[in-house]
């Protein structure tokens, strides 16, 4: 394969072969990369998290409607 540098830009080449252009800017990829990871781990946190208040709701209700036929 080869490569051609694009003009003003010293992160991207361009593949002769199929005229893509490529970011060779790993350092960028990596933080793309860890960002990704973090922001996944937030979305599964904030499932969890509503997920913990429906049950928590669930079980208050329950007992509520226990205590009522207590009475």
């Amino acid at each position: 394969m080869q490569y051609l540098k694009v003009k003003d830009a010293e992160e991207f080449v361009r593949d002769a072969d199929s005229s893509a252009i490529l970011n060779t800017d790993n350092d960028s990829l990596r933080a793309y990369k860890a960002r990704k990871k973090k922001e996944a781990q937030l979305d599964s946190m904030m499932r969890e998290h509503e997920e913990l208040k429906r049950d928590i709701n669930e079980i208050k209700e329950l007992l509520r409607s226990l205590a009522g036929h207590n009475k």
